[in-house]
């Protein structure tokens, strides 16, 4: 007879389950069982089945009834190759795509902010020169008067756009970034550290800290090879175009988006997070190429695109190296902080640039390999980390 409350086969004598307790006849409902019968009836074996029955996820699917128990991180299903390079791709697309849609949207805003009020001092500026009393025009007047100078204020309207702080928007948008990656990794259930692979532990290395001559040493050769490279005019010019906001920000604002916030940010996001989840379904150096390749892309111009690929392959190196951005972010400042430094300036002869690039070639190599011989971080044993 099969109980209607726990659904368990029990004998055809009996009146009460043996199980629950419930009533399995007519007779029987309404009434309840006696001690002397429960106890009768009651043996070890009805024990344990009972014991499975309070706790339904230890008990064998084929005992009575099954729910399948929620999945734990590490009863996870293994993926295959193909479905590990496949997410891996798509979540390093999708942290590059939230880096851009930071910085384009804080741009955007910046420039209607910028154009908004430029136009306001434009109209403002033709109302007053003209002696013209806005409450005195009709709507229609009114209208036709906006129209015009509409038309009037494009060219002041484009000026006053492609004047904006890119300091100031690049600092914004390194802190909302920041911001968004916090926040993805409280929804991962995992600390920010261990998010974006921040891992303090290199810094008890003092080889680390050859990092700092190696990137000022780096920039020589930067630009050795950009001058070896035959680029055209028109992208020479284009380049001094796009980066002629340096200098115009306060040195303070400068210094903060160039110097501390972009090195910062940029190996969060490309180290930290697609570098790293690359790693997960490719080979170092493959990681490292198409790591590379996105850094380069996300600086814009062909120029900027070339010595970014090559500081993006070096930094690769080190965090595989080390297994922490903390190298990568002390490599990326004082690569940046070499541009303020008079190291190459336009003074520079053809023998003394020569010299410089030669010097700063045997400087990287000696850094370099006092940086590669350190002790690297040993990986955690079944560090199951997740993409």
């Amino acid at each position: 007879m099969i109980c209607k409350k726990c659904f368990r086969l029990s004998d055809d004598g009996l009146d009460f389950c043996p199980y629950c307790g419930a009533p399995l006849t007519e007779a029987a409902e309404g009434k309840e069982p006696s001690k002397a019968d429960a106890n009768e009836q009651e043996t070890e074996e009805i024990k344990n089945d009972r014991e499975e029955i309070n706790n339904p996820w230890d008990s064998p699917a084929d005992t009575y009834f099954y729910r399948e128990p929620p999945r734990s991180e590490s009863a996870r299903v293994p993926q295959s190759p193909i479905a590990r390079l496949f997410s891996s791709m798509m979540h390093a697309i999708c942290y590059f795509l939230l880096f851009l849609t930071l910085q384009s949207v804080i741009s955007t805003g910046f420039q209607m902010y910028a154009m908004m009020t430029a136009s306001a001092d434009y109209v403002s500026s033709y109302f007053e020169s003209n002696n013209i009393d806005v409450g005195s025009l009709s709507d229609e007047e009114y209208t036709s008067l906006i129209t015009k100078l509409s038309v009037e204020m494009q060219d002041s309207l484009i000026e006053a756009a492609y004047s904006v702080d890119a300091n100031a928007i690049s600092s914004v948008s390194s802190v909302l970034t920041v911001l968004a990656l916090f926040i993805i990794a409280k929804q991962r259930h995992r600390t920010f550290r261990e998010h974006v692979n921040l891992d303090p532990t290199p810094l008890k290395n003092p080889r680390i800290w050859a990092a700092v001559p190696a990137a000022i040493a780096m920039q020589s050769i930067v630009i050795f090879i950009l001058n070896v490279i035959p680029f055209s005019e028109e992208t020479l010019e284009s380049y001094n175009a796009l980066y002629a906001f340096i200098g115009e920000s306060p040195l303070w604002l400068e210094i903060l988006s160039v110097v501390i916030l972009a090195p910062i940010v940029e190996e969060l996001i490309f180290r930290g997070c697609i570098h790293s989840r690359l790693r997960g379904a490719m080979k170092p150096l493959t990681a490292a190429l198409i790591s590379a390749f996105i850094f380069g892309i996300a600086h814009g111009h062909i120029i900027s695109a070339t010595y970014a690929f090559i500081l993006g392959l070096i930094l690769s190196c080190l965090y595989e190296k080390y297994q922490s951005i903390v190298v990568c972010v002390i490599f990326h400042m004082s690569f940046n902080v070499a541009n303020y430094l008079p190291i190459i300036t336009d003074e520079t002869s053809a023998t003394e640039f020569i010299v410089i690039v030669a010097v700063s070639v045997l400087m990287f190599a000696v850094c370099a390999a006092l940086i590669i011989t350190g002790e690297p971080k040993k990986p955690k044993e079944n560090d199951s980390k997740g993409i």
